[in-house]
């Protein structure tokens, strides 16, 4: 379960062109995201597109070289399998005349520490592997 949002608000310039696409970065602190939740506000007409990268590679939309388009889309995406490096970016282009804007939410868990808590571990260990 998620306990922590990123909300961001994605706004692509009037002709920005596929070739030339805006990246923003989004990173976060480490974390398993849980959940992408993508809203397109009507007036996009199929004129814009949204990619989610990790590392600047393509996550989602999964397919390489397709983009998330729509007009007055809510949509969420699954994420099982994508890195939990909080090294995110957006990529979007815009060939309408006006600026538009696509919201964003990334639903994240805290990475569990890997670290051994004190007093979990053994002092010392014989050579068959017994607490000494």
């Amino acid at each position: 379960m998620a306990n922590r949002f990123y909300d961001v608000r994605f706004v692509v310039p009037a002709g920005t062109a596929i070739a030339t696409p805006l990246i923003q970065d989004i990173s976060f602190p480490d974390g398993v995201v849980t959940g992408v939740h993508v809203q397109i506000p009507n007036g996009h007409c199929g004129l814009t597109g949204l990619q989610f990268l990790q590392a600047l590679t393509q996550q989602i939309p999964s397919v390489l070289g397709t983009w998330i388009q729509g007009d007055g889309l809510i949509r969420d995406f699954p994420v099982d399998g994508l890195l939990n490096n909080g090294d995110w970016q957006l990529k979007g282009y815009n060939t309408d005349v006006y600026d538009h804007a696509f919201y964003v939410r990334l639903m994240v868990e805290e990475n569990p520490d890997p670290r051994p808590k004190p007093g979990n571990f053994p002092l010392a260990l014989s050579s068959d592997g017994q607490v000494l």
